[in-house]
């Protein structure tokens, strides 16, 4: 395996962890969004106090795209740990860069630099 193979493999998994974590946040962004605005809190239908739109103890959940609330604030919180995680990953894989970058920016005058590779470190 020569240097350059590593290397694509390991853009090839950044860029798949770029996409990731973007696809994470815009499902986290859209799943807020329905709870916030399309099935908010405490409006499944009845009067608030647990008393549905059908009748006394009766219960309509309203749903949006098919799914109800709860199944909204599953995949809420599912896709927040999964962006999470991928973060978590992603630092990892960063971690020597993050401290190269952060002694080179405290690093007194006239120090030497180290040039960057390619696709992080």
């Amino acid at each position: 395996m020569t240097i350059r193979t590593r290397m694509s493999r390991r853009c090839a998994l950044l860029y798949g962890l770029a996409v990731s974590a973007a696809a994470l946040l815009l499902l986290q962004a859209v799943s807020g969004l329905v709870l916030w605005l399309a099935i908010p809190r405490g409006h499944g239908g009845g009067d608030g106090l647990g008393r549905g739109a059908g009748g006394l103890g009766g219960f309509v959940e309203r749903t949006f795209a098919g799914l109800g609330r709860s199944s909204w604030v599953t995949l809420h919180d599912w896709a927040a740990i999964a962006f999470v995680a991928v973060v978590v990953f992603h630092v990892i894989l960063h971690w020597r860069w993050l401290v190269r970058q952060t002694r080179t920016a405290f690093a007194r005058a006239g120090t030497p630099i180290q040039p960057e590779a390619n696709c992080g470190d």
